[in-house]
């Protein structure tokens, strides 16, 4: 791995060394470019523009009044493109007189077929989004009321089609399920790479180390909303290929704000949050004979007692015991921005405090941001940015904890002496207090990129940076109170880890363009990329705390202490080729190849090809356009990616042991992991074919996708015969796993006046998950009881299995279902899958002159299944407490769902199908009249909002949404999850 390292910084060295200003090559310093960019029906400045030289990477941005200065254009006859999302591109052809400037003023035209767009490339280099053969999905944050969006996974929600996120509870600061174009892998990680401002960030969607049950933070959404500019995300191989052995599960590429030339503008926010616990708790049923011993349904139907009392109740409902609160939170930040021709800047800083609606959860998170860029020559420019976030979090002890609140609540009888805790309470409130955990972080992320132009046709790219976290997680139990669970939790347990992630990375590129004939223009883009990413973590534990302190260093006994160290490699080449034929005939091929430290020793290079081709069809002359349909680009992309190996999977590695020997012990080792040396990357192959046509007088924009991927080489762990004298398994390429899928978006411009606007944005998706092979190896069996999911070849990844309820009946008449009255079948059967299989989110943007704004965002998730962990085990042995094993009066299905559980041993009546309709965000942002705001000056504005405000759906338990496991690859429960709570918000912006 040394010798890796060695050879990635010097290719890195490499790539930087064209930062060095003595390797300039000089040039004349050419001419001026200045104008401004309207739309040409609002007559409006289209800010942010981006304004270009054909051929090159020389650029500009349009400031708030839509002005733009472009230097050092070289001299000569020049094409200048201006393009926008949302406006169709204008290309302009000028000449440019050196030492001269040269005035050009464009209007935009808004259009629904949003093909000219920019995005970024892997290769660093800006490009249009028409010359792209694979969708490519882009949030502009402008147009997003962010009033509602508490964080990073909020701003993905429901927005773009193909991008599935899940809640996983309504924890503060609890993280979500990200998953694009379905699951990949049954064993590594199926969250996609997040890249911001061309540095891969620690994405880890499950970070902390401590146990609470499930709750786990992200740290996708350590980064600020706020600070975001746009999100690009790139869907599959198909469109990923250039990111290699990393993007086979999509690539979030994130580019945070940058400042636009002009006097410096200056924005202040504060905003409340009130959350509104809108789900009542269950009562707790517990039925008792007339010697006040239990007396439930199923004895009941045996013949084995007689009723005389129903008792009901719930501790988490009485004011007296509830652990619940008026949850809420605070937001206070400031940003400002300006700049000159050869200058830019933005700086901003956000404070933001919440609090739980559980006791012992709260966080507190200290943004800041800055981004400068310079043109230090006119053939070069250089970015800078950095960025810092301070985060303490509180968790509390929930989802399948047994000193969790939820279940100890849920679980709790309503009989005075008839349970071992108190108030109702499972166990006693005080022992469910005793467990406090925290996490403490700071993260810093820097980024620098290089653009030059040492020709006009030749434009070079290099782009450096490094993500740093620094991570403590601890906990402490307090010593003597948790007595019946026996050490060390009786005697008071105190752990801590601290994690130190960092990430490095280092890409370089240079892209040539020429004209090859009038109407052929070739593109050839040639680059490296080093990436390494190093895990360092020390992990302590002590128990026998002396009282009244909470330190390490009061602990007695049971002491425990390990360390890790974990660093993974990286090194690609890439190599892209396009032509373009009348700039609407787009073809273009690529290559990237890889060497991983994590690959077999077997392995070299492993290298991932792909392909496309866009068409934009209705600029040939030959298109009959008409009012009906005003546009059309087809487009088709085929690629390859890929997913690593885990640390040591392809090593074989020793683990110190004690020997006892004659004398008494000493040192030894034993075999921990087989390793294998041909060990290969997981491969995804994506084929994607689309379209997006505009129609109805260009008022409609209409986006259809097709895609086709299958991921083979799945890393599965594969058991091992003890005479092979190793550990008892080892990874092995063995999996093949398919995902196919459509696509849709519609973008509808109701309304277009100056006066009054209504838009709306539908988007749908339908897609299939199938694990097509595990090469002969048996199903595997996991989740709740090891038994409630399964792995198994011809269904999709992660299914509920169960044997089944085949029928029930009250065949006696008596209203009860007895345990002779319920069938269930032999074997297991599929109940159905975990991940939605149709998804549809319905936007809406309402303005009224430029004094109100009203936005929705309705969503709907369908076609998969929950299992209520929450209600089974509220059913579950002699401490159950649900209505179905209590009260005479329930249903008689889910009385069949108890009994099948307590003779039968399935959970089949627990697993629900979970499809729901949520409305997600609404907001209402009125500006204030400037007289009723003297002294602030500007935009003063005020907006009311709030978050999961309805949830339709038949599903029985708090929220079919959430995941006892957090964020995990497959496991999924309601297990005494806090579901996610509708919130409210009142915002003040000042914009000035």
């Amino acid at each position: 791995m040394n010798r890796l390292a060695t050879v990635g910084w010097r290719t890195a060295l490499s790539v930087l060394a064209i930062l060095v200003p003595g390797s300039l090559i000089a040039q004349d310093s050419g001419g001026t470019l200045t104008g401004r960019v309207i739309d040409a029906s609002t007559r409006a400045p289209v800010v942010g523009a981006q304004v270009s030289v054909v051929g090159s990477s020389r650029g500009a941005l349009a400031d708030a009044e839509g002005r733009f200065v472009l230097a050092g254009v070289p001299a000569g006859a020049r094409e200048v493109r201006i393009a926008h999302i949302g406006y169709g591109q204008s290309t302009r052809s000028v000449s440019v007189q050196a030492g001269e400037t040269t005035t050009l003023d464009v209007e935009l035209v808004s259009t629904a077929l949003d093909i000219d767009g920019i995005v970024v490339s892997a290769t660093g280099q800006q490009t249009l989004k028409r010359e792209i053969g694979s969708k490519v999905g882009v949030i502009e944050v402008d147009d997003v009321e962010l009033a509602p969006v508490r964080s990073m996974s909020d701003l993905l929600q429901s927005r773009e089609a193909g991008v599935t996120v899940l809640n996983s509870g309504g924890t503060a600061g609890a993280g979500a399920r990200i998953r694009i174009r379905g699951s990949n892998s049954l064993s590594l990680s199926n969250f996609p790479l997040i890249v911001i401002d061309g540095i891969r960030v620690n994405d880890s969607p499950d970070s902390f180390g401590i146990f609470t049950g499930g709750v786990r933070p992200s740290r996708l959404d350590d980064f600020n909303p706020e600070d975001i500019e746009t999100i690009e995300i790139l869907r599959g191989p198909s469109a990923a290929a250039l990111y290699g052995t990393a993007a086979a599960n999509g690539v979030i590429q994130v580019t945070t704000r940058r400042g636009v030339s002009g006097d410096a503008a200056w924005r202040m926010w504060a905003e409340g949050t009130a959350v509104d616990r809108n789900i009542t708790m269950p009562d707790n049923f517990f039925a008792v004979d007339a010697a006040q011993s239990r007396c439930d349904l199923l004895l009941q139907s045996l013949g084995a007692c007689t009723p005389a009392e129903l008792l009901r109740g719930s501790p988490l409902e009485d004011p007296a015991t509830t652990p619940f609160r008026s949850g809420g939170g605070r937001t206070f930040g400031a940003s400002a921005s300006g700049g000159g021709d050869a200058t830019t800047w933005y700086v901003s800083g956000e404070m933001q405090e919440e609090t739980g609606v559980q006791e012992e959860n709260e966080l507190s998170r200290v943004n800041l941001r800055g981004n400068v860029s310079g043109r230090v020559r006119d053939n070069l420019r250089i970015t800078a940015g950095f960025g810092y976030v301070n985060y303490d979090a509180q968790f509390p002890q929930n989802d399948n904890s047994a000193l969790g609140v939820l279940l100890n609540g849920l679980l709790g009888v309503p009989l005075e002496g008839a349970n071992v805790g108190d108030d109702g309470y499972r166990w006693p409130k005080a022992w469910l207090q005793a467990w406090d955990s925290f996490q403490a972080l700071q993260r810093t992320t820097l980024s620098a990129t290089a653009d030059w132009n040492p020709l006009h046709w030749l434009s070079v790219n290099a782009t450096a940076g490094v993500d740093d976290v620094n991570q403590h997680d601890n906990s402490l139990v307090t010593p003597g109170v948790l007595t019946a669970f026996g050490p060390p939790l009786s005697i008071g347990l105190r752990e801590s880890i601290r994690g130190h992630v960092v990430n490095y990375t280092a890409t370089g590129s240079a892209t040539g363009s020429a004209r090859l004939t009038p109407q052929l223009r070739s593109t050839t883009s040639l680059g490296a990329q080093y990436y390494r990413d190093r895990t360092q973590s020390i992990y302590a534990s002590g128990a026998g705390l002396t009282p009244g302190t909470g330190s390490l260093g009061a602990a007695t006994s049971q002491f425990d202490v390990d360390e890790a160290n974990v660093e993974n490699i990286t090194l690609g080449a890439f190599l892209s080729q396009q032509f373009a034929w009348r700039e609407r005939l787009f073809l273009n091929a690529a290559v990237r190849t890889d060497r991983n430290s994590a690959f077999g020793t077997n392995l070299g290079w492993i290298a991932y090809p792909s392909f496309s081709g866009s068409w934009v069809v209705s600029e040939e002359s030959f298109f009959p356009t008409s009012d009906l349909f005003g546009g059309l680009r087809l487009r088709l992309a085929w690629g390859q990616s890929g997913l690593r190996p885990t640390f040591r999977q392809a090593t074989q590695f020793f683990e110190g042991v004690s020997a006892a020997n004659q004398s008494g012990e000493e040192p030894a080792f034993v075999i921990s992991g087989a390793g294998n040396a041909a060990l290969e990357p997981q491969r995804s192959t994506e084929w994607e074919l689309g379209f997006e046509a505009a129609l109805l007088h260009d008022r409609v924009g209409v986006d259809l996708t097709w895609y086709h991927k299958e991921s083979e080489n799945d890393i599965i762990s594969r058991p091992l015969p003890p005479s092979a004298g190793s550990s008892g398994s080892r990874a092995e390429n063995l999996g093949l796993m398919r995902n196919s899928g459509l696509e849709l978006g519609i973008d509808w411009e109701a309304l277009l006046r100056t006066d009054l606007g209504l838009a709306f944005r539908l988007t749908a998706a339908r897609s299939s998950n199938e694990l097509v092979s595990l090469a002969g190896q048996p199903a595997i069996n996991f989740g709740l009881l090891n038994s409630t999911q399964r792995h198994e070849a011809g269904y999709p990844a992660g299914g509920y299995w169960q044997r089944p309820i085949t029928g029930f009946a009250d065949e006696n008449g008596d209203g009860l279902i007895g345990p002779s009255e319920v069938e269930v079948g032999e074997d297991a059967v599929f109940l159905g899958g975990i991940f939605p299989e149709r998804e549809v989110s319905l936007s809406t943007d309402l303005g009224i002159g430029s004094w109100l704004r009203v936005t929705g965002l309705l969503d709907y998730k369908g076609g998969h299944h929950q299992f209520n962990a929450t209600e089974w085990g509220r059913c579950e042995g002699l401490g159950a407490t649900c209505r179905a094993r209590h009260d005479p009066s329930s249903s008689l299905e889910a009385q069949a769902a108890a009994v099948a559980w307590a003779v039968h041993g399935t959970v089949a009546g627990y697993v629900e199908e979970a499809d729901f309709l949520k409305l997600r965000e609404v907001a209402a942002t009125i500006r204030i009249p400037d007289g009723l705001v003297r002294g602030l000056g500007g935009r003063t504005s005020l907006t009311l909002a709030g978050r999961n405000l309805f949830t339709w759906t038949d599903y029985s338990g708090f929220d079919p949404e959430v995941n006892a496991s957090a964020q995990a690859n497959f496991s999924t429960q309601d297990n005494t999850t806090l579901p996610p709570f509708r919130s409210f918000m009142l915002r003040f912006d000042v914009t000035f």
